[in-house]
Parts: structure tokens; sequence; C-alpha cells
């Protein structure tokens, strides 16, 4: 007898089929792809990034240390760096200069209101003050003073003393040349004006002078005085002028001296028995009352070759 199957049971047996044919695909193929997945993912290892931190660095010149910090993202941590330098030591050098002024010649410091250091003042008891130009404070007081006025020396003296004194100026002179100046006599009494060359700064060293006697200025007579014997004998007469001013000439040489008064040169010569020669400008005050006033201007003082 042929049994039948119904539809239904059919149907049902097909399912049955199938479901345990998945059943024995998935056991045999699921290991290998499980396994092949595995393998892969061991292959490609998980990455994981970290932000790398910016530096930056801030320096300023003054400063020994440098403060370095990152700038990173809010989930990165931060880093400060501190780094401490030595600092090359810095050499300063600061040139010192010291400027001295060379002082005026004699006569050309007259022109510019000073009486320059290249003077020696006479007696070494007086008390002076060199200024930064390297010309003396005036005025220069003994009894008298000493002080420029106009370009001119100007030598003033009136008051009684005790005592004789004298008063003046020396400046070295070449071995052999010429000196010239001009004499102005305002006031002349009871002293002597002296002009002169001596052998040292020293109106009591050898030397022969141009003295001024007191009296009448507008017709004075010059004698020649020599020191320190003080021997003195008049070599002019008077001369008569409108002012009392006179011009004076000193011509030496290494073993002579001759003068000249105003337009008058003297021909003889008078022995100098020194080398080292010191022109002196100054006045002689006796005892007593003494009213001395002169200037002196237009020095010049120049070397002759012999």
């Amino acid at each position: 007898m042929v049994r039948r199957w119904s539809q239904k049971s059919i149907v049902a047996i097909v399912v049955a089929f199938i479901g345990l044919a998945g059943i024995i695909v998935t056991s045999i193929i699921g290991p290998i792809v499980t396994s092949r997945a595995l393998a892969t993912t061991t292959l490609i290892p998980s990455l994981t990034f970290t932000s790398v931190p910016i530096l930056t660095k801030t320096k300023t010149p003054i400063s020994t240390s440098v403060v370095i910090e990152n700038i990173a993202s809010p989930m990165s941590p931060t880093f400060t760096a501190t780094y401490t330098s030595t600092p090359t030591p810095t050499l300063t050098f600061t040139p010192t200069f010291t400027f001295t002024p060379t002082p005026y010649f004699p006569g050309d410091d007259w022109l510019y209101g000073c009486v320059s250091t290249k003077w020696k003042i006479y007696p070494n008891s007086v008390t002076t003050v060199i200024n930064s130009d390297n010309c003396y404070q005036e005025p220069i007081v003994l009894t008298g003073s000493y002080f420029v006025s106009g370009q001119q020396l100007s030598m003033l003296m009136s008051a009684p003393i005790r005592s004789a004194e004298t008063f003046g100026l020396f400046t070295q002179l070449p071995s052999s040349g010429q000196v010239e100046l001009t004499v102005d006599l305002d006031e002349l009494e009871n002293g002597e004006i002296w002009v002169g060359i001596f052998s040292k700064p020293d109106p009591n060293s050898s030397g022969l002078m141009l003295l001024i006697p007191p009296g009448n200025i507008k017709n004075s007579v010059f004698s020649l005085r020599e020191m320190p014997s003080g021997f003195q004998k008049y070599i002019t007469g008077p001369y008569y002028t409108d002012y009392g001013i006179y011009k004076l000439r000193f011509f030496f040489s290494a073993g002579s001296l001759s003068f000249g008064v105003n337009f008058r040169n003297y021909t003889e010569q008078y022995p100098l028995a020194f080398s080292e020669k010191w022109l002196f400008i100054g006045y002689r005050a006796k005892t007593g009352n003494n009213d001395i006033e002169a200037s002196f201007s237009d020095l010049i003082i120049s070397q002759v070759d012999e």
C-alpha cells in the first residue's frame, strides 16, 4: 500500500532538512571564519595617538632664566622647562680723556685776558691760584697787584710800607733774541719800574735792567742797573712825551746785551756772563708811601739764531 504524504507534511520535512543543513554548515564554516577574523585583528594593532606639545621660548635680554611652556590640547599635560644660563661677562671700556690746555705764550696771554703760567711770580711767597686754562687767578697780590685789563698787564701799588719790596713776573727767554714791549706810566712816586734780563727768576741774581726812576712820567730818564752789585748809570736824557708811553727793546746774545728806547737803539754792548736768561717785569717799592701805576703791552719775544 502506497503511503501518500500530505502537502503539509512535505513542507515540514523540507523545513527540517534546511534547518539541519544550516546547523551542519555553521558548525563547519563558523570556526574557520572566526579564526580568520582573529588572525586579521592581530595583524592590525590598535593605534593610540598622543598629541605632541608645541614648545615656545620667551627671552628677555636682561634675564638669566628662560621659561619654556608647551601649548597643547586641553587633554595634554602641562610641561614647563626652566633653563638657567650663565651669561658671558661683558667688558665695557670707557675711555677717559684729560685735556690740559697749553699755557699761552707770554705776551699772547694778555691779549686773552690772562696771566699765563709761563710766568713765574716773584717772590715765591705770593699766594697764587691756577685756573683750568693755565692762567693765574687775578688779581695777583702782594702789597701791590697785577691783573690784565684791556689786553694790558696792569700794575698797581699805592700803600705805605715799612721796608722795601720787589714784586714782579719772570719768564724764560731763548739763548739769543729780542724783546720788545710798551710801558705806559700813569703814576710813579717813590717807587721804580724794573724791566731787565737775569740769570735766574730772582732779581737779586746776576742781571742787567732798565730802570725808570720816580718823577715826572712825561719826561722820564732811563738808567742801567747791574745786579747784584747795584751799580747804576743813566743811559738816556729825559724823554718828553705827552702821555708817559715808552717803547723798550732788548737785544741779547750768548754773551752780550744792548738796549733801545723809543726810536733809538743804543749801540753799546754790555757783557752777559750767563747762558740762561729770564725776563723780569716788576716794580721796586721803597720804604714809606708809594704810588705806582703802570701798564705793559705789545710784548714780543723772538728768538734769533746766531
